[in-house]
């Protein structure tokens, strides 16, 4: 196993560098040759200038191939070693023939085998540089590159030529990467952005499915609900169920008219019959009856009536007075036979409420100590323009109520 071997071309004293130089400016100044003749073949790999070794096996190969290649080839160490001393150690091995010089050949000619097959139509150095930028320009410098400084046709200006444009197009590579890399970092950012967003959208979507799902569900309910309704409206309108309760509710109508009709003829009859009564006795409408006197009660009055009113099941409203006697005269009304009507005369209810009672009323009683002037009024002008009974007391008591209720009575 032969041991990889870095190479350091770069290594050299001050007086070796001076005498290159010097050597150089001696070949500038020395009478120009005439050009060498033409090759018949390609030329291998460890033929060609060192200055293409270095840019052409970084440019052709990676870490991994080179790591590859070096294994193939019978060297220690592949496996342990940085991607520098394998680039080196293949640098350092296409300067002469050998095992891995053979394999990058073999491995550059099967890579390159169509920009070859391109440059074989070349006949001059100048259709070689015109084959080379114009495959170049397609994106595959490396295997230009190769093709061009291998062909017969290529002299030490091309190979100057190539040299530099090679290495010109490594540093527009690099910058390239370069640029391809914050493009990448930009990329990487916006792509979390989005994902941000659609994280976002996404969430929202999900709220959004859930309450379009409830809705549809309300929706739904709703739609049954409204089928109950529609079927239930049109039994009611067209079937014989909706006409059984209209018939029945006329049918009650009627039956109320003729009751109220009635009662009304009987009162009549029976306020017919106390006058008619009254004229053959002689005796008064009503005869109040006897009290006796017990201990701790109060003779009985002149003022005062012994014997209840009878309202004959009229309706009585009772305008004004004390709110707590209220349940009071309710109690005496009903006493006396009638239906009992309240309004507070304006202290409390609402005097829009009052004309509607009044219409509703046989009778009235305002009691004027507790009631306001509108109210006052109100009944005294009513009562006057439609004719209706009407007892104006000047007390409040539960014993005056009764003296209007005697009088009406």
């Amino acid at each position: 196993m032969r041991p990889i071997v870095c190479c350091d071309r770069d290594r050299q004293d001050a007086g070796g560098g001076w005498a290159a130089i010097s050597a150089s400016f001696a070949r500038a100044a020395a009478p120009r040759q005439h050009a060498p003749a033409p090759r018949a073949e390609r030329r291998r790999l460890w033929q060609l200038p060192e200055k293409h070794l270095c840019a052409l096996l970084g440019a052709a190969f990676d870490a991994r191939e080179l790591r590859q290649l070096v294994r193939r080839a019978g060297y220690a160490d592949w496996d342990k070693a940085s991607d520098y001393a394998l680039h080196s150690t293949a640098v350092q091995h296409a300067k002469t023939r050998s095992d891995l010089s053979a394999l990058l050949q073999k491995k550059l000619d099967e890579r390159c085998a169509a920009a070859l097959n391109r440059f074989r139509a070349a006949r001059s150095r100048t259709e070689v540089i015109d084959a080379w930028r114009d495959w170049a320009a397609t994106g595959d410098q490396v295997g230009a590159y190769w093709a061009a400084i291998t062909h017969p046709q290529c002299d030490a200006d091309a190979d100057e030529l190539l040299s530099q444009d090679m290495h010109m197009l490594a540093h527009f590579a690099f910058a390239a990467r370069r640029a391809a890399t914050r493009r990448l970092r930009d990329a990487d950012e916006h792509a979390a952005q989005l994902e941000g967003a659609l994280a976002r959208v996404q969430a929202q979507c999900t709220a959004l499915r859930a309450t379009s799902a409830a809705l549809r569900r309300d929706c739904e309910q709703s739609r049954r609900e409204a089928a109950r309704a529609n079927a239930a409206l049109l039994r009611w309108t067209s079937g014989d169920e909706a006409r059984g309760w209209e018939a029945r509710v006329r049918a009650l109508e009627d039956s109320l008219a003729a009751a109220r009709h009635a009662a009304a003829e009987a009162r009549r009859e029976l306020a017919a019959f106390m006058r008619r009564s009254s004229v053959r006795t002689g005796l008064p409408e009503r005869v109040p009856a006897r009290r006796e006197c017990r201990p701790g009660l109060p003779p009985p009055s002149a003022e005062q009536p012994s014997s209840p009113a009878d309202l004959t099941a009229r309706r009585l409203l009772c305008v004004g007075g004390k709110t707590r006697l209220v349940p009071q005269y309710r109690a005496a009304i009903e006493s006396a036979n009638g239906v009992f009507l309240y309004h507070d005369g304006g202290i409390e209810d609402h005097l829009s409420r009052l004309p509607a009672l009044l219409r509703s009323a046989d009778a009235v009683v305002c009691l004027a100590a507790d009631v306001s002037h509108c109210a006052y009024y109100a009944v005294k002008r009513y009562c006057k323009r439609f004719g209706k009974s009407c007892a104006l007391l000047p007390g409040s008591s539960v014993s005056a109520l009764t003296q209007g209720l005697h009088r009406l009575a």
